[in-house]
């Protein structure tokens, strides 16, 4: 007899994991939450990175377009000597710097805002606003006025001294988007053999406040606002400091006791960051009310700029914030000095 087997099977149930509509909505507002936050950073650092390089790049060219003018200064004086304060500026634009530099349009003193100059900026790290200053007066009053020392005598005439012409402004647009802002000194005098103890305010033939992107926002120093300063009626010297926030403005301020203590101060703010050469602290001090250091009230500051020959010691040069004067500093000094650094 033969027997049969019966093979039973039971269809067993295949259980399926997943995720819930509920788990998959909470996973995706995470990670809109996430993006949320992290993508306007990233953003902001690239716009940055951005800006650090059209601002080298714009210093290049301006580094080599003044050099090509024969000389910089004497535009806007008539034959009897006088300045066309009000245009001396737009005709320096259009007679000298248009014929070694392609510019894009020119725009008057009343007419800046048409080559995108804004009518307000921000001062370095957002400290205030600042309405954009429309003559060299109103960039900085101390530089176009008599400043007596003590024995009241002008300070400003004195020997390698002499005030900045207070002309107004004109503007131009670069062919590469820039909108620029220049103040013109039509009576600049060539850089002399001497560093220290002089006014080089009678040095200064131009300075140039510049918007990388025109009227759009943020309008800020240290953003898309930058400035360059032209030293010397011939053999151009160009100066485009990148001025890093100072801890004062933070309710920290920093002094340095000597020129080597001011150089490490740099160093330790920030990895990226130096003392200005006296060229570019004297540019930043003309542009003083730009970056909101007169919220600090004025002192000297240092600079990186050492003086050759003068034993192992060494001096500094420092620039007296009151009247725009180069001293000199040992290096081994212990009166205390602002200290203000610039970006490498």
């Amino acid at each position: 007899m033969i027997k049969k087997f019966v093979l039973s099977s039971k269809k067993e149930k295949s259980t399926l994991s997943g995720f819930t509509l509920a788990e998959i909505l909470i996973t995706l507002s995470i990670i809109g939450i996430v993006a949320a936050i992290t993508i306007p950073s990233l953003m902001a650092n690239v716009q940055e990175k951005a800006w650090a390089a059209q601002k080298k790049a714009l210093a290049a060219r301006m580094s080599q377009t003044f050099p090509q003018l024969s000389k910089l200064n004497g535009y806007g004086i008539g034959t009897d000597g006088t300045i066309d304060k009000a245009n001396a500026a737009q005709i320096f634009i259009t007679e000298g710097l248009s014929k070694v530099y392609k510019i894009a349009s020119v725009c008057s003193k009343d007419n800046i805002s048409s080559c995108g100059i804004p009518s307000q900026i921000t001062t370095l790290g957002g400290t205030k606003q600042y309405t954009f200053p429309k003559s060299f007066a109103e960039l900085n009053k101390i530089l176009t006025s008599s400043v007596k020392d003590e024995n009241n005598k002008d300070r400003n005439t004195l020997e390698n001294g002499g005030i900045i012409e207070d002309t107004d402004v004109a503007a131009f647009e670069t062919m590469n988007g820039e909108s620029i802002a220049l103040f013109y000194n039509p009576k600049c005098k060539q850089i002399s053999s001497v560093i220290t103890n002089k006014y080089a305010q009678s040095e200064v033939c131009a300075n140039l406040i510049y918007d990388l992107n025109g009227t759009k926002a943020p309008n800020e120093v240290g953003k898309d606002i930058g400035f360059i300063t032209v030293f010397s009626s011939t053999d151009p010297v160009v100066a485009a400091p990148v001025p890093v926030l100072p801890f004062y403005d933070k309710g920290k301020s920093m002094y340095g006791e000597s020129g080597n203590d001011a150089i490490s101060y740099c160093k330790s703010q920030d990895t990226n960051s130096r003392l200005p050469d006296m060229y570019e602290g004297y540019s930043m001090f003309l542009n003083d009310q730009l970056l909101g250091y007169t919220t600090e009230g004025f002192g000297d500051y240092w600079t990186g700029t050492p003086i050759s020959g003068v034993g192992k010691d060494g001096y500094t040069v420092v620039i007296c914030s009151h009247v725009g004067q180069y001293l000199k500093r040992k290096n081994s000094d212990t009166a205390s000095t602002l200290v203000r650094c610039v970006e490498k």
